[in-house]
């Protein structure tokens, strides 16, 4: 690992931690400690009689509380029977009423269900409800899952998630295909805060790997359209990655924990380590890792793929103040530096004889207030302001040249959102809000002479982006058993920026109204039928109206006047849940229009680029192309999951998703659809954090191809070949410590995702172990 740069790099950054620290230590210096109720309560584990850390104890339809690190909650008196509504991530819900005097200190304890279905989701709806409840295709891989899961990069845990394909063009990188969609049409958020920037392109990215696994506890997926609550982009699905839960404790406490994992397939090495102290009035969370990795060896004959290794460093910070049982702030520190990641798929056609992205960096800093309860009519209000630093640079040798080209990007962003969660006559529950971001560009390419001559950047430098959405959902309870979400949003995006002479200033706006109506029928305890229309739409970024620079296809030329991409997406869907059963399946129906692509163009009254002048079409002189809303296209699948425990130890689990696309105007699929795929799994438990899995994930072939895939140097001739592999995953644990072991691909199949720059591992073990002090 380039430790010395790397670790240089993330320290230079604290100065920024220390100042939000010293924040919230003047404001934890100014609170009067928190507000005294009259009564205390407890939850506890019905079989162990230990705490449940983050139990949920809802006072009635609208509020609620969290139990604290030792299980604790406070709450006040009242004269009357009250309802509670007491909820755990894996155990069964406790509905009760209780008379609360002065003084009480009340006792609750919770069974444990047979499986962990019930788990909560605050993406959905923007509120927190359990998966169950939602009117949309929700899943949750949970803090457990997290880390069971050994991961190099985020995009790897959502590998065994129903109806996600992850493509990675690179061994660092990962995105995700959701409904047949990728890239700019998936919307990535940190706990609610939006990572999408204006630089996404067309087809797989690497922006979800610059946010670590250890840095989250869960990670919430919505498999379609949700444009409504999160604007633009969230056409195929939103990924929201939620960071631990801070809670405070009753008495002071400290716990470390350690991680390393070791990877057999690419000689990986990693660590991390985290500090958590919590008190009564503040928690503070800190942890550091890295990684090195070596190149990645897929299934014979394919071998060890070079090159492929990368390395990376980061850091973490986390600051909760409880100014009251209402009132908390919490701060945010992300710094991640990935060095030289290669990209294989480039070097290894021939078209390059380089081709790194080095550094690749993201930092994040958020500051958010938490107010519950603040009035009889207000039940909740959450604001975020949030500062963002992406950095990526590209270095660039062609296949025959002796010069190459090195470039750097840096994109920082302002912005954040507020929302309000409004109870309106125990029927409504309104969800309003808006959210503004601003983008800004900082670009710098060189040719790698010895003069390190300035070129132009593909996206011009100074370039800027302002968003800005206000939107409104509405929870309409008509009975006990049906009910609606009814959303609207406004949003409005405007890109401006300086181009070359020839093109002059560009400043284009987009403006979109979208709408959605979504229906529950909730049949008996354990069924609910779900069904709803939503609009979803995508505005023009930088990369789509302001490149400048040399494409697969040709030269690409700025493209003012194009308009925003737009779907309307039609689903039903079904969910069961027992103790000891869950199931879900959702069928879905998208129609897309005004889709961008890539058109024949001219520049300067030529349709090519006319390098020498001359007015002639000379050898090597490329066609030009710019950006248009010329496509209209439709997706259909049918996504299944479910999970069934046989006997208290013994548990079968498994989905299966079936994607088709069509590009209506082109006569043809369209590009990166998924192919049949699917997941089974048994596993065998002696406790909650000691058991045996033998798990198989399998594709069928992908042999409809666009014409855009047929030239893909990734997909290969034909369609990308079906393929299954056998693995076997256990974990032993005991109070300090845990063992996870992996044995990855035991029959050494040949895997390559559709559309993946690098085939997956061979055969391999990996190791995980952890410790907590």
């Amino acid at each position: 690992m380039n430790r010395p740069a790397t670790e240089s790099a993330i320290i230079s950054k604290l100065p920024t931690a220390v100042v939000i620290f010293l924040l919230l230590v003047i404001l934890t210096g100014s609170a009067h400690g928190m507000a005294a109720l009259d009564a205390v309560a407890r939850v506890l584990d019905a079989d162990t009689e230990s705490p449940i850390v983050g139990a949920t104890v809802r006072l009635s339809a609208t509020t609620g509380r969290i139990a604290d690190a030792d299980g604790y909650f406070l709450i006040a008196s009242s004269p009357r029977l009250t309802p509670l509504t007491i909820s755990a991530v894996g155990y069964v819900s406790l509905d009760t009423s209780v008379h609360i005097n002065t003084g009480d200190t009340l006792l609750f304890r919770l069974s444990r269900t047979a499986l962990e279905g019930d788990v909560v989701s605050v993406t959905a709806s923007r509120f927190a409800e359990t998966v169950f409840q939602s009117v949309l295709a929700t899943e949750v891989t949970s803090d457990v899952e997290v880390s069971e899961r050994v991961a190099a990069v985020t995009a790897d845990v959502l590998r065994e998630e129903p109806g996600i394909q992850v493509q990675q063009t690179t061994a660092a990188h990962g995105t995700p295909i959701i409904r047949g969609l990728i890239g700019r049409y998936v919307l990535l958020l940190y706990d609610g805060i939006r990572l999408n920037r204006p630089t996404f392109r067309f087809g797989g990215n690497q922006y979800l790997s610059t946010v670590e696994p250890e840095f989250i506890s869960s990670i919430d997926v919505v498999r379609g359209p949700a444009s409504v609550l999160y604007g633009s982009d969230a056409l195929g699905g939103t990924v929201n990655l939620v960071p631990s839960l801070l809670l405070p404790a009753t008495r002071p406490t400290l716990d470390v924990s350690l991680v390393n994992r070791l990877r057999s397939a690419d000689r990986g090495v990693g660590g991390f380590a985290e500090m958590t102290y919590r008190g009564r009035q503040a928690a503070v969370q800190i942890g550091i890792g890295g990684q090195q990795t070596g190149d990645l060896r897929a299934a014979e004959p394919t071998g060890v793929q070079s090159p492929t290794g990368w390395s990376e460093g980061s850091l973490s910070a986390r600051a909760a103040l409880f100014v009251s049982p209402e009132l908390t702030f919490t701060g945010d520190l992300l710094a991640v530096r990935q060095d030289r990641v290669p990209r294989y798929d480039r070097i290894i056609d021939g078209s390059f004889e380089e081709f790194t992205y080095d550094p690749q960096d993201r930092d994040l800093i958020a500051l958010t207030a938490e107010l519950r309860e603040p009035s009889s009519w207000l039940s909740g209000v959450r604001a975020t302001v949030a500062y963002q630093s992406e950095r990526e640079g590209r270095r660039r040798l062609r296949t025959g040249q002796t010069i190459g080209d090195e470039s750097r990007d840096e994109t920082t962003t302002w912005g954040g959102f507020v929302q309000l969660d409004v109870p309106i006559h125990d029927r409504h529950r309104l969800i309003v809000g808006g959210e503004y971001y601003d983008d800004r560009l900082d670009a710098e390419s060189f040719r790698l002479d010895s003069n390190r001559t300035p070129r132009a950047t593909t996206i011009p430098n100074g370039a800027e982006q302002q968003a800005l959405g206000l939107f409104l959902n509405d929870r309409w309870t008509v009975t006990s058993r049906l009910s609606f979400d009814l959303g609207i949003r406004f949003s409005r995006y405007r890109i401006v920026a300086t181009l070359d002479s020839t093109f002059g200033r560009f400043d284009d706006a987009f403006t979109a109204i979208t709408g959605s109506i979504r229906a529950r029928w909730h049949l008996d305890h354990s069924h609910n039928l779900i069904a709803g229309i939503s609009q979803g739409f995508r505005a023009p970024n930088w990369n789509d109206a302001l490149v400048l620079d040399f494409s697969s296809s040709g030269f690409d030329v700025p493209s003012p006047g194009i308009a925003e991409e737009r779907s309307v997406s039609y689903e039903v869907g079904w969910r069961h849940r027992t103790s000891s059963r869950r199931a879900s399946l959702f069928v879905y129906y998208t129609r897309l229009s005004d889709l961008i692509d890539r058109r024949p163009a001219t520049l300067n009254g030529l349709p090519f680029l006319d390098e020498n002048g001359n007015g002639v079409r000379d050898l090597g002189e490329v066609a030009v192309f710019a950006k248009r809303n010329v496509g209209s296209g439709e997706i259909w699948g049918v996504e299944f999951d479910g999970q069934v425990a046989l006997a208290p130890h013994l548990t079968i689990a498994g989905n299966v998703t079936y994607t088709y696309g069509r590009n209506i105007t082109a006569s043809e699929p369209l590009s990166r659809i998924p192919p049949l795929m699917g997941l089974a799994r048994v596993r065998y438990s002696l406790s909650s954090d000691t058991w045996l899995e033998l798990f198989t994930r399998a594709a069928a072939d992908q042999t409809r191809l666009s014409a855009r895939d047929v030239e893909d140097s990734r997909i290969p001739t034909g369609g990308t070949p079906g393929w299954i592999t056998w693995n076997l995953r256990g974990r032993l644990s005991r109070d300090a410590w845990a063992v996870t072991v992996t044995l990855e691909n035991l029959t050494d199949a040949s895997v390559r995702e559709h559309g993946s720059g690098v085939l997956s591992s061979g055969r391999g073990v990996a190791l995980t172990t952890s410790f907590h002090l």
